[in-house]
């Protein structure tokens, strides 16, 4: 029996492409919906993802994990995007073209734990050298554009205007870092005590594999809670604003009132000056007639 590649199929690969772009669009609807229509995001995710497939290579449980380190490259894309202009972005695009594998090497751990038994097998095909690589290469992608969010911060306050970075930015630039950094613990671990430590006093006892399983899941729930929490971060904001442009209008509104009362007054005061002058003169007038 031959086997059929149902991705050639368009309703079926347009399925796949749609469940590969779910899981990035809600952070991307989070950053852009001040910009850009949720379809248009949504749309602009399709386009991008589409020839995901063509440019990466595919292959078994790594086709997977290369899609979690493309989504975490995306979503810092999008991150500097919303913040810089499009040279900028351009520049650190191609830059997270050239770690994408980088970046998905710290994504797979999760998966690695739910498809095999063992952590070890998984990792042991890298050498220490290569991970102080990937660690120095990832951490410069991630300070560059860190330094840049509060480089133009601090030029925004330096220009006394309101700046751009909002606190919900902050919030999401730990969006992937959690989980990502529990890896490279890990990583670490694995790479120290070499196979026959691990084999002997790590890989025989399940429940620490399920305890490192709590700790992913946990990291993965406290991330997609940010979203939540920058939600209402906003939320409290907006109504922040409201309410100050409302005491502002009421005390526009009261100083108005006030300035009508005072002319009024002193229309009153004006209007009596000119009824007693009118009724001197008339007076004079009167007294000055002929008999």
């Amino acid at each position: 029996m031959e086997l059929v590649d149902i991705h050639i199929f368009w309703p079926w690969g347009f399925l796949i492409l749609l469940i590969r772009v779910l899981p990035i669009y809600f952070a991307a609807h989070v950053l852009m919906k001040d910009r850009f229509h949720p379809a248009v995001t949504l749309g602009a995710l399709l386009a991008v993802t589409a020839p995901y497939r063509y440019l990466v290579g595919e292959g078994g449980k790594y086709e997977i994990l290369q899609l979690l380190g493309f989504y975490i490259l995306l979503f810092l894309v999008m991150l500097v995007c919303k913040q810089t202009n499009f040279g900028t972005t351009l520049l650190l695009t191609a830059a997270a073209c050239l770690v994408q594998q980088l970046c998905a090497f710290f994504s797979f751990v999760p998966l690695a734990l739910i498809s095999r038994d063992s952590l070890y097998y998984m990792t042991a095909y890298t050498m220490p050298r290569q991970l102080i690589l990937a660690y120095l290469l990832y951490a410069l992608l991630f300070g560059s554009a860190l330094a840049m969010l509060l480089r133009m911060l601090v030029v925004r306050r330096r220009q006394k205007t309101e700046p751009r970075l909002r606190t919900r930015y902050g919030f999401l630039v730990l969006f992937p870092l959690s989980h990502i950094l529990c890896s490279a613990l890990y990583f670490l671990l694995i790479q120290a005590v070499g196979k026959d430590v691990y084999d002997q006093y790590i890989g025989r006892y399940q429940y620490i594999n399920i305890f490192v399983i709590v700790i992913f899941v946990t990291c993965l729930l406290l991330d997609f809670s940010l979203l939540f929490i920058v939600e209402r971060l906003e939320k409290a904001e907006q109504r922040a604003l409201e309410t100050e442009r409302q005491l502002v209008q009421n005390r526009m509104d009261y100083e108005s009132a006030t300035m009508l009362r005072d002319e009024k007054q002193e229309f009153r005061k004006v209007k009596h000056d000119l009824s007693n002058l009118l009724t001197v003169a008339r007076g004079y007038i009167e007294i000055g007639k002929p008999e």
